[in-house]
């Protein structure tokens, strides 16, 4: 059994319930990363299953993941969501990125990225920045106005 919300046309309300045409390991999977599950009929026989994992867009709504029936069952369309949740759980876990062309990141860094991730509008490497060498979180348009120094990247 699986806990989601069901969003039903025309006027999107919302209904939650629990379900059971879903494998238990997915369903286990999405308790156990307290990810929120809801479904939304797109189409006859075709619906959309949403992920939200807890970020949220600058305008405040979830930043959810996706994955669409295309007429297959609704055990196997979680089965994809859970597949897609743990993609992106993985990029958040590990201990180094690369970004722009190979620079790796360190766990520090990475780790002050996911506090401002709601507030930085830019994350640039910049290699004779204000504080020297390193990647920079800026939170105006204005790289003068307002940043903040992460650290040194490799």
């Amino acid at each position: 059994m699986l806990n989601v919300t069901i969003y039903y046309r025309p006027n999107e309300r919302g209904q939650d319930t629990s379900i059971s045409a879903v494998y238990p390991q997915d369903a286990e999977f999405f308790k156990s990363n307290n990810i929120k599950v809801s479904l939304e009929e797109i189409a006859p026989l075709n619906y959309a299953a949403y992920a939200d994992m807890g970020s949220t867009h600058n305008n405040g709504e979830p930043d959810e993941i996706v994955a669409i029936s295309f007429g297959r069952s609704c055990e196997d369309t979680l089965k994809e969501l859970r597949e897609k949740c743990e993609d992106a759980l993985e990029q958040v876990e590990k201990p180094f990125m690369r970004y722009g062309d190979g620079i790796a990141l360190n766990g520090e860094i990475i780790e002050k990225l996911q506090e401002l991730k709601d507030t930085a509008i830019n994350i640039h490497y910049v290699k004779d920045g204000p504080d020297g060498a390193g990647v920079y979180a800026y939170f105006t348009e204005h790289p003068d106005e307002g940043y903040m120094y992460l650290g040194k990247a490799d």
